[in-house]
């Protein structure tokens, strides 16, 4: 990005606070881009108006002289400038004062309405439209306040005396400055004269007159009904009219107030139905996520609309609600079926079990049910393979005592290989869930890893897993022994 070019200001002189606007190129991409200005080397950034790449809007800060313009920005740096602002001494410009230079009178501050605010300069104008300087005034005020002891200075005191106010303020003031100031001073009362209220009653006579006409109307006609209904109630065909109006008004717009009630019924629906899509999305929402393999994103769903809907009184939410518990169902059984299809690596093995967790098994303990499963598993598989091999071994006749040996070598090594491949996991699968580590390697809540453990305390005494095979093989070498005999 470029540097930034300072290519015009203006005003190009002034005092202390003036607002200048400053033109250039790259004077920053965005308001965040633009970091400050410096006008005359004092910084003016407290003040600055990031408008547009081209345009800046700031005061000038305390300082004299001619000096360049520069702005800084992040993406260009420091910048220069081509031309140049003067700076001059602050200076207050009363209203009957010529100045070559711009004048900010934004905080300009009457003193004769409230003594007890100051001037950024301790300057201000008086009655008279003369600066006064206040520095000026106080040593003498005392020094005359023993010839005037039951008069003010002040013009708004109800004891003012003109002769000290003029000691106080204007005794070097030359006498041809006070003609000019007197005369400001008639202009400014001839302008708060009664003229003001004068020149609003010209503006609204028209009003009068309609108002006064409409009013003449009104009262001619109360006169003639009243002559001409004697002593009946006037207002009793008012009544009637203004009945009979509003009958055919309701007429009228009670297909347009039906239009809008069923309008109003609409845009109620669609508030709640924004307001609670998420309950109405959810359904759709578990089958994507399902699909998708984000079983997480499910259980925490479901979490939120339990905690939100589960004891609702409103019918259409019970009916939706009721849909995604059925859905919730439907995954349930979807994650009890893929823990026991064997063999499953460890990893995921404790994913699903968390799954099923987090969607409050109703079966039981998934855990432990898990474990049972894999334990049957297991066996089955060694049975299977003791079977397999006592078939072969019932096959042989006399004299293939070698066949036998094979089998047997055949037999044990398969099953050694069965032993090996799914005891440790079966085995490390109960270590952490008797450790809570199943729920606890995740950041579950201590409470929940707890209850864990206890249940896995419960069932210590039925984890004979050692057992499984140890039966097993018993079992197949006596099988094969006896057939053999």
């Amino acid at each position: 990005m470029p540097k930034p070019v300072v290519t015009g200001i203006a005003p190009r002189e002034g005092c202390p606070g003036t607002r200048v606007t400053i033109r250039g190129e790259h004077l920053g991409i965005s308001q965040t881009d633009f970091i400050g200005v410096a006008i005359c080397g004092r910084n003016c950034s407290m003040t600055a108006e990031w408008i547009s790449p081209s345009k800046i809007v700031c005061r000038t800060s305390f300082g004299e002289g001619t000096g360049d313009i520069i702005v800084m920005t992040t993406s260009g740096g420091t910048g220069t400038s081509t031309v140049k602002f003067t700076g001059h001494h602050p200076k207050q410009v009363g209203p009957n004062e010529v100045s070559l230079t711009w004048v900010d009178e934004s905080n300009y501050i009457d003193k004769r309405l409230d003594r007890s605010q100051k001037t950024q300069y301790h300057m201000r104008t008086d009655p008279l439209g003369i600066n006064v300087d206040d520095s000026n005034t106080s040593d003498v005020d005392s020094s005359y306040a023993h010839m005037f002891q039951k008069g003010s200075s002040d013009p708004t005191d109800e004891n003012f005396v003109p002769t000290w106010f003029l000691l106080k303020n204007h005794r070097e003031t030359p006498f041809q400055k006070l003609k000019e100031g007197h005369a400001y001073m008639k202009k400014r009362a001839n302008r708060n004269s009664n003229n003001v209220p004068l020149n609003h009653v010209k503006d609204s006579l028209p009003v009068f007159f309609e108002v006064n006409d409409t009013l003449s109307a009104i009262h001619h006609k109360m006169q003639k009904d009243l002559d001409m209904k004697g002593n009946e109630n006037i207002t009793d065909e008012v009544e009637q009219l203004l009945n009979e109006a509003s009958k055919n008004a309701n007429d009228l717009f009670k297909t347009v107030l039906t239009c809008k009630d069923r309008a109003d019924s609409i845009r109620n629906t669609l508030n709640v139905l924004q307001r609670f899509k998420f309950l109405f999305h959810l359904p759709l929402n578990i089958d994507r996520n399902v699909q998708k393999g984000d079983y997480g994103v499910v259980i925490n769903d479901y979490e939120k609309a339990k905690s939100l809907f589960l004891n609702t009184d409103v019918a259409i939410f019970k009916k939706v609600y009721k849909v995604v518990e059925a859905k919730i169902e439907e995954f349930r059984e979807q994650l009890t079926q893929e823990v026991q299809q064997l063999p499953l690596s460890l990893t995921r093995q404790k994913a699903l079990i968390r799954f099923l967790i987090g969607l409050g098994y109703d079966g039981g303990d998934p855990a432990w049910e898990c474990l049972y499963h894999q334990h049957e598993w297991i066996q089955n598989q060694m049975l299977q393979c003791k079977d397999k091999y006592l078939d072969q071994a019932r096959k042989l006749g006399v004299g293939e005592d070698e066949k036998f040996v094979f089998i047997c070598e055949e037999y044990h090594t398969e099953l050694t290989k069965i032993a090996t491949d799914q005891f440790p996991e079966h085995w490390h699968l109960w270590e952490h869930y008797a450790s809570g580590v199943i729920l606890s390697e995740t950041g579950e809540k201590s409470a929940q890893v707890e209850k864990l453990k206890n249940a896995a305390a419960r069932h210590a005494k039925d984890m004979k897993v050692c057992a499984i095979i140890k039966n097993t093989i018993i079992i197949s070498c006596d099988d094969a022994l006896i057939n053999r005999q």
